[in-house]
C-alpha cells in the first residue's frame, strides 16, 4: 500500500537559493526562516532547494552553509507550530559532486544526504523520490 500526499500548491513556489547562495552573502538563519515563513503565511506551499545551493569559501557567521539546512530549520518551525505535513512540499534537485558522475547511484546518494539533513523533522517525502524511481526503471 502506498501513501499519497495531497497538497494544494497554489500558483507560486518559493525559491530558497538566494537565502544562502549566489546573490550576495547569506542571510542570518533567523531571517531566512522568517522570510520563508512569510511566504508560507502568504499562501506559498512549495519550497525549492538543492544540495548545490551552498556558501562557497568562508561561511558567513550565524548562517548555515547549505540551503537545505536552512530549509530544514524552516520545516522544524512549521512542525513546531503544529502545521501538518500535508500543508507544504519541499522540492530538491540533484547535482553531482565533483567526485561523482551522473549515475543512479550518485542520485540516490544525493537524496540520502538530503534526508540526513532533514531526518529530525518529520517524515518528508521528496518530490525527487519519483524521479529516482523513474530513472532506475529506464536503466
Amino acid at each position: 500500500m502506498t501513501s499519497q500526499l495531497r497538497v494544494s500548491l497554489g500558483k507560486m513556489g518559493f525559491g530558497c537559493m538566494g537565502l544562502t547562495a549566489f546573490y550576495g552573502p547569506a542571510v542570518p538563519n533567523a531571517h531566512g526562516v522568517a522570510v520563508m515563513r512569510a511566504a508560507f503565511d502568504g499562501g506559498c506551499r512549495m519550497f525549492d532547494t538543492a544540495e548545490i545551493y551552498q556558501q562557497f569559501g568562508e561561511q558567513v557567521p550565524g548562517t548555515y552553509r547549505y540551503n537545505e539546512e536552512l530549509v530544514g530549520a524552516f520545516i522544524k518551525s512549521l512542525i513546531g507550530d503544529g502545521k501538518a505535513r500535508d500543508e507544504f512540499v519541499i522540492a530538491t534537485k540533484f547535482f553531482p559532486r565533483r567526485d561523482e558522475e551522473s549515475t543512479p547511484t550518485a542520485l540516490i546518494c544525493s537524496k540520502r544526504r538530503s534526508m540526513k539533513v532533514w531526518r529530525d523533522w518529520a517524515s518528508i517525502p521528496l518530490i525527487s523520490t519519483m524521479s529516482i524511481a523513474c530513472i532506475l526503471r529506464m536503466l
